[in-house]
């Protein structure tokens, strides 16, 4: 009896080690690569971002209006130690602008805030969730709970961005 505990013993051991040691290795993903999007609306429409093109996410942050010959411009705001541009995303698409967001995303690329209404969440979607449109070759779509939503590519709002404070500049000094 007291041998068939002692193997019972051992082997409860030999369980809780491999168990404990699981925790210790990376998890199985078995080759599968994932993309992590922000699920936004801008007024009643859905849009996605890509997490990798953001440096942060913000709410309700006090916006200081400055006059600027882009619509667009909301204002300045203070984001980690920094005065940072804020601009209208449903403006620079353009909706309707807003007249003050709840949301900021910091973009990646460049010390520029840019506004939208609502945070839907936080997505981890495999490669398959994302669809080239058909009609447009640079929109691409990605199907988030069932829903097709348009994916924002943060990089290329910010050359527009870019390009137009330019073009105003250049008008300014005509």
């Amino acid at each position: 009896m007291k041998e068939a505990l002692g193997r019972l013993s051992l082997h409860a051991a030999e369980l809780a080690r491999a168990f404990d040691a699981s925790f210790a290795e990376a998890p199985h993903d078995e080759g599968r690569t994932f993309e992590d999007v922000l699920a936004i609306r801008l007024g009643e429409d859905p849009h996605a971002l890509r997490l990798s093109q953001v440096a942060g996410l913000f709410a309700r942050r006090i916006i200081v209006p400055v006059p600027s010959p882009l619509p667009e411009l909301l204002g300045l705001v203070s984001i980690r130690a920094a005065i940072v541009p804020v601009y209208d995303l449903s403006a620079l698409l353009g909706r309707p602008p807003r007249a003050e967001p709840r949301w900021l995303v910091l973009a990646a690329q460049a010390p520029i805030a840019l506004g939208f209404d609502e945070l839907e969440g936080y997505r981890r979607l495999s490669p398959d969730a994302f669809v080239a449109a058909p009609a447009q070759a640079a929109l691409e779509l990605v199907r988030t709970d069932e829903q097709l939503r348009p994916l924002l590519n943060l990089p290329q709002i910010i050359e527009s961005i870019v390009a137009r404070a330019e073009q105003a500049k250049k008008g300014k000094g005509a």
